[in-house]
């Protein structure tokens, strides 16, 4: 049950549950089968989830505090100390997503009773299970559930399930999952940090991605406090200092465009020339990047645009990748 007892939308106090799905929870002891229902405000028509309430018309929007599960999908949801256990493991051993799931899965699917039991517990009654309503509103944003004024969604009759990730019933945890679940947990950290819950909130039209864009952009602009400054810090310059550093260990995609990286005053700093904005989808450039090539004729699909300065097949050894960098900065300084 959504962890809540008024609207946080309106603040109604009449709230009826109005949904129930199959579920997948995976915990610091191992993944468990459940049943998740949907709440809905009968004054606003507000649908609460576990993670979050989505009001009508508007997006999803995370709760104002830190609540028990974060949602990797509608029907997949990771405990938040596996959530913190999942963010440790990236920034002190570089795990990456599809090794925390590979690890998860070897422990509790093999090791452990618990795995056992739920995969036990799907044979036993994947195809005996009594399912409310399958359709979920949170399948669709713009879906309206039909409900009876003064009622709780009444059972529909019994009919075979498999045990599927379809029916939210996924023991073996997948790289997407973990991938999901780190994005929306940490989005929603930094969410609950900028008190900005009510701010942003998550639709066809304002996606996750887009809003950790904006949010980027604010962080841009900020300094971190330094309160407890002492006069030995002041001396060394602490009020101007700037922390440069990057994320290349994550391996996370960034345009192939070449843009030249210097620092005025610090000829000793090297970086590597590339353009750090995200790829468009489909591409390997950025939006900007690629409206400029379309509009000098250039091509944009790689292996085209690698003819297309001068490199001869893909780049198999590190002088090859070092001639195709040079070629590429020579290219951009052209255009």
């Amino acid at each position: 049950m959504p962890p809540i007892d008024k609207c946080s939308a309106c603040g109604s106090l009449e709230l009826y549950p109005c949904q129930e799905t199959f579920v997948t929870f995976y915990t610091l002891t191992g993944p468990l089968p459940g049943m998740k229902c949907l709440m809905r405000c009968k004054e606003c028509q507000t649908y609460h989830h576990l993670d979050g309430y989505t009001p009508p018309n508007e997006g999803k929007a995370f709760y104002a505090k830190k609540m028990g599960w974060i949602g990797a999908s509608n029907k997949v949801f990771f405990e938040r100390n596996l959530h913190e256990l999942l963010c440790e493991n990236g920034n002190h051993a570089f795990v990456s997503h599809q090794a925390f799931a590979e690890i998860y899965n070897a422990v509790f699917l093999e090791n452990t009773s618990q795995g056992q039991q739920f995969s036990n517990w799907l044979k036993t009654y994947g195809d005996h299970s009594r399912y409310f309503q399958s359709g979920s509103m949170e399948d669709s944003a713009c879906q309206v559930l039909s409900t009876d004024a003064d009622d709780v969604l009444q059972p529909v009759p019994e009919h075979p399930v498999k045990s599927s990730s379809e029916d939210g019933l996924l023991p073996s945890m997948t790289r997407k999952n973990v991938s999901s679940a780190y994005f929306n947990g940490e989005l929603w950290n930094e969410l609950l940090e900028k008190n900005l819950t009510n701010t942003f909130k998550i639709s066809n039209t304002s996606t996750r991605e887009s809003v950790m864009r904006k949010l980027d952009s604010m962080r841009k602009q900020e300094l971190y406090p330094h309160p407890d400054c002492t006069d030995e810090c002041k001396k060394k310059g602490c009020e101007n200092l700037r922390v440069i550093d990057s994320c290349w260990k994550v391996c996370m995609c960034h345009c192939m465009f070449a843009v030249p990286m210097e620092v005025d005053g610090f000829p000793s700093l090297s970086f590597p020339n590339v353009c750090t904005n995200e790829p468009k989808v489909g591409s390997v450039f950025c939006e900007e990047h690629f409206s400029l090539l379309t509009r000098n004729g250039v091509p944009t699909r790689k292996e085209d645009f690698l003819k297309f300065i001068g490199c001869t097949g893909k780049p198999k050894s590190e002088k090859d990748i070092k001639t195709v960098d040079q070629k590429l900065t020579a290219f951009a300084e052209r255009l």
